[in-house]
Parts: structure tokens; C-alpha cells; sequence
């Protein structure tokens, strides 16, 4: 399973945008789904919401509402039962 590529982020009033690479196996096949996760800027994971939550089908997602501070986003590419590795971590964002 491969890992996940590191997402970009960009930030307007409290919606935050991601979006990244379309994970491949070998091949050439894409990985079916994405989970992502922020961490706040102490480093502790904190819930995401809107099209980011869950499973994600596609290369981008747009989270509304999120508190002001600054962040720090990464995916994992998966599939079935599968998980491949965390991203490393987008750039850190403020809002």
C-alpha cells in the first residue's frame, strides 16, 4: 500500500481546503479512499469535520467552521482493510 503524499492547505476565514496527490499501487491502479487528520499546533490530533471526516473518495475536501489557531493536516491512502503511511505533514496553516 503506498503512503500518503503531502497535502497543500489553504486557509479563507474559517474554511480550510486540502488537497493532494491520488495515491497509486504499482500497478498504476488509484487507492479507493483517504482519511485525514489535523493536529493542532501542539501536536495532538483534533476531530475533522465537513468533507474531510470519514473515508474521502477524492484528492481535495474542504472542512467549514474550523477554529481559529494554526493547524497541521496529513492523509493516508487506504483501501479494504488496508492502510498505507501517513503523509508527512502539509505546511502549517493559520485562520
Amino acid at each position: 500500500m503506498p503512503s500518503g503524499g503531502q497535502p497543500s492547505v489553504s486557509a479563507s476565514g474559517s474554511s480550510v481546503t486540502l488537497s493532494w496527490a491520488t495515491a497509486r499501487f504499482p500497478d498504476n491502479r488509484s487507492v479507493a479512499g483517504y482519511v485525514i487528520k489535523r493536529y493542532d499546533a501542539n501536536g495532538s490530533a483534533v476531530t475533522v469535520g465537513a468533507s474531510c471526516s470519514g473515508t474521502v473518495g477524492t484528492t481535495t475536501c474542504t472542512e467549514s467552521n474550523v477554529p481559529p489557531g494554526t493547524r497541521t493536516c496529513t492523509d493516508t491512502p487506504g483501501q479494504d482493510n488496508w492502510a498505507g503511511g501517513e503523509s508527512p505533514g502539509a505546511a502549517s496553516t493559520v485562520s
